[in-house]
C-alpha cells in the first residue's frame, strides 16, 4: 500500500515498485489507509511522516487484531523531517524511515524481500 500524497513522486514510485508479484495499492487519504489496512490486509505500507504521525496508535490497534507470523513493514517517507522521526517498533509492526527517494526505495525493496536483480531485469525489458 503507498499512502503518500499525490505527485509524480508517487507515481514514479508505485510505477518502479509494480510488478508481478507486487501491486501497489493507493491510499491517498487517512480514512483510505485505515480502511485498507483494515479490509484489505496488506504486507507492507509506505506512508508520509504527517499521515503516519497523525493515526499511528489506530494503526497499531488495527494491526494488533491480526494475527500474524511477523510485524507488519511500515515505511514512512520523511524527506523535510527526519530529525523528529524516531524508528517506531512495536510487537505489531516495524516502522523503517526514509529521508529521500532512494532510501524511500530501498527500505521498500528490502521490506518486500523484492531481489534487485530480479526488479532491474523486469526494468530492462
Amino acid at each position: 500500500m503507498v499512502a503518500l500524497p499525490q505527485s509524480p513522486a508517487r507515481e514514479h514510485f508505485a510505477a518502479f515498485i509494480a510488478s508481478e508479484r507486487v501491486t501497489p495499492v493507493l491510499a491517498p487519504s487517512r480514512e483510505r489507509l485505515l480502511a485498507t489496512l483494515t479490509d484489505d490486509n496488506p504486507y507492507a505500507a509506505v506512508i508520509d511522516a504527517q499521515l503516519f504521525a497523525s493515526c499511528a496508535y489506530e494503526i497499531e490497534e488495527i494491526l494488533m487484531k491480526r494475527k500474524r507470523l511477523a510485524p507488519f513493514q511500515l515505511i514512512v517517507y520523511a524527506p523535510d523531517d527526519q530529525s523528529n522521526m524516531a524508528a517506531h517498533t512495536s510487537e505489531h509492526f516495524t516502522c523503517h524511515i526514509a529521508s529521500h527517494m532512494t532510501g524511500l526505495l530501498d527500505a521498500t525493496i528490502a521490506s518486500l524481500h523484492i531481489d534487485r536483480k530480479w526488479l532491474a531485469s523486469l526494468r530492462a525489458k
